[in-house]
């Protein structure tokens, strides 16, 4: 039974940390809370199941097609929607409202266009278990929780050790000062949302093969990943991807001892407590004095 709760937390922890990621890097980027992220986890499986049922690609095919047109959407919004009220001086706040409007519009068009009820990109080929330690996972699983280990390498690689990421520190940092020093902040801006809204379509590509998919499977996801980088810190890579698991085990565990329909109060109550403990994060730098 143990076991069976460590593997569900590191595929739950896993979702988590790859949604957590892509909102991360936009946030430290762009200086805003995106709630369009979310519906870019759907955008993904409900772009792989047109190209399988309209267009009748096989199944690879249409799921690479799926993820191409979450990074596409994902850039057309930065390019049309958010650079724009950027330059007019839109405040983060008013980025977080329009990004949330953008949320319900993408997710209303799926709803129009596919119904509401859940829908399948599975197929037979995807759904082996594997049994480790008295636990199992399927295949899916054991996928998600490597994909997430991948990704969470990559970003680091290119955060620290490319000209790209060096940029991205930059902005993080001092938007104004990185402008002066000639670095291409809307250049960097529209990378970070190609590289966030791509990983947020491989999360709802493999969130939809191993639980199927509804319009609003990214709003779940999304509420989540916003405690994971409360958790680790907007700046900190690592800290979100612990965040995320360490959630994910406080579900399990409270599934376990309590009821699933507490799961949720449970995981804000754990936000509640960490906040009056650590409010700048799991490395937040602690406030100094100092005199004037």
């Amino acid at each position: 039974m143990l076991s069976q709760l460590f593997f569900n937390a590191l595929v739950t922890g896993s979702i988590y940390s790859l949604v957590g990621l892509g909102l991360s890097l936009i946030l430290a980027q762009a200086k805003f809370i995106n709630f369009s992220h979310g519906a870019l986890v759907a955008v993904a499986p409900y772009g792989a199941l047109f190209f399988i049922d309209q267009l009748q690609l096989n199944f690879y095919a249409s799921v690479s097609m799926g993820i191409l047109f979450s990074i596409a959407v994902g850039c057309l919004l930065e390019i049309f929607i958010f650079r724009p009220s950027r330059q007019a001086n839109a405040s983060s706040l008013i980025l977080l409202i329009v990004s949330l409007g953008v949320y319900i519009c993408i997710q209303n068009t799926i709803s129009l266009t596919f119904g509401d009820s859940a829908r399948s990109i599975r197929s037979g080929n995807h759904t082996a278990t594997l049994v480790f330690f008295g636990g199992s996972l399927t295949l899916i699983q054991l996928a998600t929780i490597i994909t997430s280990f991948l990704a969470t390498c990559c970003l680091l690689l290119l955060v620290k050790k490319t000209k790209v990421g060096a940029g991205m520190r930059a902005i993080t940092s001092d938007p104004e000062l990185a402008r002066v020093f000639g670095i291409n902040i809307n250049r960097i801006i529209l990378l970070t949302f190609a590289i966030g809204s791509g990983i947020a379509g491989i999360a709802g590509i493999l969130v939809a093969l191993d639980v199927d998919m509804t319009p609003r499977m990214g709003m779940s996801l999304l509420v989540m990943a916003m405690v994971t980088v409360i958790f680790g810190g907007s700046k900190n890579l690592i800290g979100v991807t612990v965040g995320a698991y360490l959630l994910a085990l406080a579900q399990q565990f409270a599934v376990w001892n309590i009821n699933s329909q507490w799961q949720d109060a449970i995981t804000f109550l754990v936000l509640i407590v960490f906040l009056l403990f650590k409010p700048a994060g799991l490395k937040g730098l602690q406030l100094r004095k100092g005199n004037i």
